[in-house]
């Protein structure tokens, strides 16, 4: 396919925009609405709910010491004109003693918006407060 190396760029792009926070905390890079998964529920979720929701997940990633994520592998699967899927690992350092880094593992469904992409479903592979909950535990 002509585009796919247009494609990887664009949504490399895309995640480039998401880990600085700058649109609206990421909210505005999702479809409104979007489906949400992880290993024990699956929720269609508003933009306004993700944009409330979003300081109670940094207060999450900070109670145990994490730093802002860093997009550390992306890995894209065109799928048609109008949609990509996308693998990605975000990597979070630990600021205690010890600490290995926070590794989140997830995929993203992203459709063709224009010129821009935006996510359409968003797969958490882990429980991230499961994840955050053993991690506080191995601190206490």
């Amino acid at each position: 396919m002509t585009g796919q190396s247009a494609d990887a760029q664009s949504v490399r792009e895309f995640f480039e925009t998401m880990s600085t926070g700058e649109v609206a905390g990421g909210a505005d890079l999702f479809h409104d609405p979007f489906l949400s998964l992880d290993p024990s529920s699956v929720t269609v979720v508003g933009r306004e709910q993700l944009r409330a929701a979003l300081p109670a997940r940094e207060g999450l990633f900070s109670s145990v010491g994490a730093s802002q994520p860093e997009l550390t592998d992306l890995q894209t699967t065109v799928l048609d004109d109008q949609h990509v899927l996308a693998r990605t690992v975000w990597t979070m350092h630990v600021n205690r003693p010890g600490s290995p880094p926070l590794a989140l593992d997830s995929t993203y469904l992203l459709r063709r918006n224009g010129t821009s992409w935006t996510a359409v479903v968003y797969l958490n592979h882990q429980d991230v407060r499961q994840l955050l909950a053993a991690r506080q535990d191995q601190t206490s």
